[in-house]
């Protein structure tokens, strides 16, 4: 099954959310939308709980939502291609609210997903076998008493191709771990300095991917703003999506602390057993967190953050 939908043979941002999902009301007519998150459940669980299933709904309500920067970007990159100033600028106007919209959706995961149950219940389902070692893993999993040992990350919001677009659509260069752009280096479209981004890709539906490397070839939006510098209201438009994007990884991060990052460093008993059932990490308390796709969590994040920023 997984090679013929060319997707690893694990839990996946595409098996867990983007093909788990079914409305509650079908019938189009007794209802205002069929995708309103109030409307969606899911379809399979590990736990069988309601905070699992709307930790999954939020990010299938997401990619709805998201939709309409997608839009909006394509359409941008069509006025460019026309040399229609006045299209791109309201085109990006519309791309920045549709990002600030990502940010408030993101942030309706705590009205039910409780983040002492995530972290202990569900999370632990999410890992992957990739840098983890230190919890009695270090060649992976083996497949099947006659198969190798095969070694994939965790399901990750990483694996979104709805973010990737919005980096390319925009220009912004993601470097490795730890490095920073050289001074003066011209952000380029053609995204892929960044290893694990990169790598995300391959737990993509086949689609996704091929969609993402034809972007990267025809994305001009960047371009177009520094070619057009004199026109304020170009650059302003331009620089509020990237605003809206940044302010969006701020709201990633304060979830992540929340629901990651402050439950880890509670205080409790950590025996062998509970250390292979959290299925991540032996780190407790202060030390650096894994995110179920295999990177020092926090750190990437902020990098992220920042090279939007930058």
């Amino acid at each position: 099954i997984s090679e013929k939908l060319g997707l690893p043979p694990l839990s996946t941002y595409a098996s867990l959310i983007l093909w788990n999902f079914k409305p509650i009301i079908e019938d189009p007519a007794l209802t205002d939308d069929l995708m309103d998150l109030q409307n969606l459940t899911t379809i399979n669980t590990f736990t069988g709980g309601m905070d699992e299933s709307w930790f999954y709904l939020v990010s299938v309500f997401f990619e709805k939502i998201g939709a309409q920067s997608i839009t909006s970007g394509l359409r941008a990159i069509q006025a460019v291609r026309n040399n229609s100033a006045n299209v791109v600028i309201s085109e990006l106007e519309e791309l920045a609210q549709a990002i600030d919209n990502l940010g408030s959706v993101l942030m309706r995961m705590e009205e039910v997903c409780d983040p002492h149950i995530f972290y202990y219940r569900i999370r632990p389902f999410l890992a992957g076998w990739k840098n983890m070692g230190d919890v009695g893993l270090p060649n992976g999993v083996k497949y099947g008493s006659e198969g190798c040992y095969k070694i994939f990350a965790g399901g990750s919001n990483a694996q979104s191709s709805l973010i990737q677009t919005l980096d390319i659509l925009l220009g912004i260069e993601h470097f490795p771990m730890g490095h920073k752009g050289s001074e003066g280096k011209k952000i380029s479209t053609q995204s892929g300095s960044n290893s694990f981004i990169n790598d995300m890709r391959n737990y993509m539906p086949k689609e996704h991917r091929e969609f993402l490397e034809h972007l990267t070839q025809v994305s001009n939006i960047r371009d177009f703003v520094l070619s057009n510098s004199s026109n304020e209201k170009l650059t302003l438009a331009y620089d509020a999506c990237l605003a809206m994007l940044k302010s969006f990884r701020d709201k990633h991060i304060q979830i992540v602390t929340r629901y990651i990052i402050l439950q880890a460093n509670k205080k409790s008993s950590t025996t062998k057993s509970k250390v292979l059932r959290n299925g991540l990490s032996k780190t407790q308390g202060k030390k650096e967190q894994k995110g179920t796709g295999g990177t020092s969590l926090i750190p990437f994040l902020k990098q992220c953050r920042d090279e939007t920023g930058s």
